[in-house]
């Protein structure tokens, strides 16, 4: 968990903004030479508990419905980061930065070689993964973006502002370009065992009598069966300040 303290004033100069809220945005940007880092430092970019439930999640997900898993992307996380702390310490909730900066542009801004698309939320209940999740896959702009069949990596952010509007921000930055630097899991193989091996039947031998006619007998024999192994089934919103505090609000931006 990040937890990012702003100055008082700004705490208090929007204490009635909206309870809660989330946003998205969805862009397919192509790749280009990534950019010096700009106006991206953060406290911390690595996930923590919770941001590391939120991935599995989103891949349980995007499995589910026949996408391929997204990579962690570390400049992603920077951006994903650095826009939280911001929201949070300057009592805002957009897509747009304090530094009028697109999702795409900071995160070139934070080293990323291409544009992004994003999802937002912040609420003063959303501490969880399952609860932030839940809230995006119900929400039609959200749960898109989590199942673009485009995107290959993400960046995950969720930070604590300590007295702020909404208290937890969560964002999430998608990207088409892998720059994770983790190669793709190889595919499980599926061993059979081997069929077994035909047994020999025995023959008997003939054995004589006083009686004038021999007799013999053979015995019977056959192959075992062949055993087949059966593969087991694998199985923003923009949020507007009021004086009367809704408890959520939504919708889906497009920049």
């Amino acid at each position: 968990m990040r937890v990012f303290r702003p100055q008082l004033g700004a705490v208090l100069a929007a204490a009635l903004i909206a309870l809660a809220g989330a946003g998205t945005l969805s862009i397919a940007p192509s790749a280009q030479p990534a950019l010096a880092v700009t106006n991206c430092s953060v406290s911390g970019d690595s996930l923590d508990a919770q941001e590391t439930a939120f991935l599995t999640l989103i891949n349980d997900y995007r499995a589910q419905n026949g996408r391929s898993a997204l990579k962690v992307s570390p400049t992603l996380n920077k951006a994903s980061a650095w826009l939280a702390q911001d929201m949070g310490s300057k009592a805002y909730f957009s897509h747009t930065d304090s530094l009028g900066r697109s999702p795409s542009t900071r995160a070139q801004n934070c080293g990323y070689a291409g544009g992004a698309g994003e999802n937002i939320a912040a609420g003063t209940a959303w501490d969880t993964a399952q609860e932030v999740f839940d809230a995006w896959r119900n929400s039609s702009g959200h749960n898109a973006n989590m199942l673009n069949t485009s995107y290959r990596v993400i960046g995950i952010a969720r930070v604590q502002v300590a007295g702020s509007p909404y208290n937890w921000y969560w964002v999430t930055d998608f990207g088409t370009y892998d720059d994770s630097g983790s190669p793709a899991p190889s595919p499980t193989a599926t061993v059979r065992p081997p069929s077994p091996s035909p047994t020999a039947s025995a023959t008997a031998t003939p054995t004589k009598t006083p009686s004038p006619t021999a007799t013999s007998r053979r015995g019977r024999g056959g192959s075992a069966p062949t055993v087949t192994a059966t593969p087991s089934k694998t199985p923003s919103v923009t949020v507007t300040a009021t004086s009367t505090p809704p408890s959520s609000r939504w919708g889906r931006g497009s920049r």
